[in-house]
Parts: structure tokens; C-alpha cells; sequence
């Protein structure tokens, strides 16, 4: 009876590894599976997230920066990467996404422009921000933050109206 198993399972048009597998018969050494080929531009290594983060700190000082609403496509081009490369620094080196690394960037910004004295009222910040009204801004804040925007001025010792 064994002979006819064993003439059976070498007669199937399957590789010997996944005779193994498929019959539960133990494998003499561990299967290995093959890496997936990429190309060497597909490769994101340490100093290539080490570049992206300085581009992205140049453009977040730069003048032109104050919107941030960019798609991530825009993003991209303005600091010379590709947006696979960029996802890829925001997953692995930040470990976040572009949306919730964005949400952060404009809540830093609104607190520079609240503290700055340029802005009368916290509904001047959210227009400058890109905000359609000021209870936008407020939502964003209190979960980026985990206060209102008038707490936090306050908490700075720095009195603001709505």
C-alpha cells in the first residue's frame, strides 16, 4: 500500500516542497520561502528618510509653507520625492500617516500664529489656516491638542478672544 502512495504522490505535477506540505509529512530541512524582487529604486534605506526629513523641515520653514492642506502627490513633488518614498517616510520613520502627520503640522502652526499677537481672534487663525470656520479649527485642535484653542492660550499665560 505504501508503494502505490508513494508512486501516486511522485507522479503529481507538484514540486517536492509542496508534497511535503499539502500530506503533512516533515520536511528534512525548513521550506524557504523566496523575497520578492524589487527594483534598487523601490528601496528606501536609512539615509534616504534622513534626506526627506531635511527637505520636509526646509519646506516647513520656508516662507510659502503656511497652507498644508498639499495632497500628498503635491507634497512630493515640491520636496523632490516620489509619493511612494514619502508614504513610506511617514509610515516607517514617523509611524503615522500623511493625514494624521498633517493635522499635527497645522496644530504647531496655529499655535505659533496664536501666540505671534498677529491675529486678533481665533476665527482669524482658522481662516489662515485654510479652515472654512473656527469650529473646525476648535475640533482639530482638541484632538490634536487635547484642549480648545483658547485653553491653550490661556494655559500659556496669554488672554485671546473668540
Amino acid at each position: 500500500m505504501a508503494t502505490k502512495f508513494s508512486q501516486w504522490l511522485s507522479s503529481l505535477p507538484i514540486s517536492e516542497s509542496a508534497k511535503l506540505l499539502l500530506f503533512g509529512i516533515p520536511s528534512p530541512k525548513p521550506l524557504t520561502v523566496p523575497k520578492a524582487k524589487s527594483s534598487p529604486e523601490g528601496i528606501i534605506r536609512r539615509n534616504d528618510f534622513q534626506e526627506i526629513e531635511s527637505r520636509l523641515e526646509e519646506w516647513l520653514q520656508s516662507p510659502g509653507s503656511t497652507s498644508v492642506d498639499l495632497p500628498l502627490e503635491d507634497l512630493a513633488d515640491r520636496i523632490g520625492v516620489s509619493r511612494r518614498s514619502l508614504l513610506s517616510f511617514f509610515q516607517f520613520q514617523l509611524g503615522k500617516n500623511y493625514r494624521t502627520w498633517k493635522s499635527e503640522i497645522k496644530m504647531e502652526k496655529a499655535k505659533e500664529m496664536l501666540l505671534s499677537g498677529e491675529y486678533e481672534t481665533v476665527t482669524d487663525v482658522a481662516v489662515a489656516l485654510g479652515f472654512r470656520d473656527s469650529a473646525n479649527l476648535h475640533r482639530l485642535f482638541r484632538r490634536v491638542v487635547g484642549c480648545t484653542p483658547l485653553e491653550w492660550k490661556a494655559s500659556c499665560g496669554h488672554p485671546m478672544t473668540t
